[in-house]
């Protein structure tokens, strides 16, 4: 994949926010309303998994700093690229040490954010799931219709997707970089 195309790729990415905010309208609010259909001897169990289950939809938001990341470094490895033409080593030693080690915009710790927001996202789906039976189990067959007509797959789909994407193009930004810093060191 050339640079080029690495920068439109993730400036492409779709924004985690609509993404969580589709998940939260379509599938966590109509789950709240079945769960006021419940027996109140449910209520509590259930309201305990659900505010559980909020929580990780909202915690997802954190993540949406992994795009800015990617779309900064394939900005960056453009300049290093552009250094290594104009042969200004001074610049390209800059720019990798602020690939490798700045505080915010490191390739590593991008890399773990990565592993974390999909961890976080399993996480999410097992709770949605384990909420999702749970309401099976005890809902009436009129309210039962309801949550099978919930679109969590989808949803869930297009934020492994969008983790997916996130992998590759870090995947893609971590290899431009090595074969950079191996000419670099010619």
């Amino acid at each position: 994949m050339s640079l080029r195309e690495l920068k439109k790729e993730t400036h492409a990415l779709p924004q985690l926010k609509e993404h969580t905010e589709k998940l939260t309208d379509s599938c966590i609010h109509p789950l709240k309303a079945l769960l006021h259909e419940l027996p109140h001897q449910h209520h509590a169990e259930l309201g305990d998994k659900f505010k559980c289950l909020k929580n990780a939809a909202e915690q997802l938001i954190i993540f949406q700093n992994i795009q800015d990341k990617l779309q900064h470094q394939s900005r960056q490895l453009i300049e290093l690229k552009l250094s290594e033409f104009t042969q200004d080593t001074a610049k390209a030693k800059v720019i990798s040490h602020r690939l490798l080690k700045d505080d915010f915009f490191n390739i590593p710790q991008t890399l773990l954010e990565i592993r974390m927001f999909g961890a976080q996202l399993k996480d999410l789906q097992e709770t949605y799931k384990e909420l999702h039976q749970a309401l099976h189990k005890n809902l009436s067959l009129e309210h039962h219709v309801q949550l099978l007509h919930l679109p969590y797959r989808q949803q869930f789909a297009s934020l492994m997707n969008l983790f997916q994407q996130q992998q590759n193009i870090a995947k893609s930004i971590g290899k431009e970089f090595i074969k950079m810093a191996k000419n670099n060191r010619r």
